[in-house]
């Protein structure tokens, strides 16, 4: 137990009052509070319980009497996502625990299967940011739904399977923000698992998804250690201040100009 709390960065005697000594019970609620938490406050009699996002735990009052870094609680989350033998579960978990840190990282394992395919293909991109911007409270769940909308391919004859498996990834990031369905965001990773297998033209495809499987884990960490923090997420700092916003709207807003073009 010990030699895994250490490997996520957590103390020990942080980790054994939290969460008892088993590592197998480690959760990413209970990984964050675990991680947020100083060892001088163990002994002031504090009821521990899980934060329900991992916004809340990087504001939390605990995390600020332990001049906590954010990046703590996050390194600890992504040691804890590699941790796993593949990716789809803990992104579930992730979605299940802060839907919209599940979504970031859906949409990046998302893009990673858009990179493995030529051509710029507007429409998952713009699913895929439309998500993010929901993310940071810069978008409807309506907006996400009509960008979800233009990505679905079931009107849509002869595409290329791997073509599909990208775009059917970047539908599942989105239709995540609306159907609030933990297993819907881990979906992303199973379909980018798929593109990956069959952008090797091996004719050993499983064994290449399952080590697609495995990589996707850095997908899903590097996503957890790039989440908004609580400063972009809020509404009231939101569109103004942020260039990366407005660059998402942009995608977005072009994606569903180019699909509309192509029907006239």
């Amino acid at each position: 137990m010990n030699k895994d709390m250490n490997s996520y960065g957590i103390d020990p005697q942080v980790w054994a009052k939290v969460a008892g000594r088993s590592a197998s019970r480690a959760t990413p609620a209970l990984v964050a509070l675990a991680a947020s938490i100083c060892p001088e406050l163990l002994n002031e009699g504090i009821h521990w319980k899980p934060y329900d996002s991992l916004t809340k735990t990087e504001d939390s009052r605990i995390a600020q009497q332990c001049g906590t870094s954010y990046l703590q609680v996050r390194n600890a989350l992504a040691a804890w996502v590699m941790a796993q033998p593949y990716a789809d579960r803990p992104l579930g978990d992730l979605a299940r625990w802060d839907l919209r840190l599940g979504v970031w990282c859906a949409c990046a394992v998302a893009e990673a299967a858009l990179k493995r395919i030529p051509g710029s293909h507007p429409r998952p991109r713009g699913a895929i940011e439309t998500a993010r911007l929901w993310v940071m409270g810069l978008a409807t769940i309506d907006q996400v739904r009509v960008a979800a909308n233009l990505t679905d391919t079931e009107d849509e004859a002869g595409l290329p399977r791997i073509v599909n498996d990208v775009y059917n990834s970047a539908l599942a990031a989105s239709f995540a923000t609306y159907s609030k369905d933990s297993e819907v965001a881990a979906r992303a990773v199973d379909y980018a698992a798929d593109v990956v297998a069959e952008s090797s033209g091996s004719l050993d495809w499983e064994r290449y998804r399952v080590t697609a499987l495995r990589g996707l884990r850095e997908v899903v960490a590097e996503a957890i250690i790039n989440y908004p923090t609580s400063d972009v997420i809020r509404p009231s700092q939101g569109l103004a201040n942020s260039t990366l916003a407005a660059g998402f709207a942009g995608v977005a807003l072009g994606a569903t100009a180019m699909h509309f073009a192509k029907r006239l």
